[in-house]
């Protein structure tokens, strides 16, 4: 009896302890996405420079302009957060979503090889959150 006690209340912990992962809010989401994408590339650029390439050069500047890409979408999760109202956030995160799959996407490419292009939230090397904003009701 008693163990059966001991372990329904060690269930009940473990599932105390899971259930707060269940329910990650959005952004919580894109945070997490957000650093698999740095590992990611993070974890190319090691291997550029501990690789011997020939277009070592090429691929770090692709690299680093993803890397850049990538704060530019970060400073618009925080924004998107903090400037938008809740019924402005859904598109801006489905947005910034897709920007994140597409910096995951173009880290592997070599130099010339064609890049997927960003989404239609992103203008020149920036995240235009103005875009997302709907009227004044």
């Amino acid at each position: 009896m008693r163990t059966q006690r001991t372990l329904g209340l060690l269930a009940l912990a473990a599932l105390l302890i899971l259930l707060p992962a269940c329910n990650t809010s959005r952004y919580g989401q894109l945070r997490a996405r957000s650093a698999d994408v740095k590992n990611a590339l993070e974890a190319e650029r090691d291997q550029v420079l501990s690789a011997a390439e020939p277009n070592a050069r090429q691929r770090l500047d692709h690299l680093t302009s993803l890397r850049y890409t990538l704060t530019a979408a970060d400073l618009g999760l925080a924004a998107t957060r903090r400037v938008l109202p809740e019924r402005d956030r859904p598109l801006a995160y489905d947005t910034l979503e897709q920007a994140y799959d597409t910096i995951e996407w173009n880290i592997p490419l070599l130099p010339g090889e064609g890049t997927r292009p960003m989404p239609v939230g992103f203008t020149g090397a920036g995240f235009d959150i103005n875009q997302f904003l709907s009227p004044p009701q």
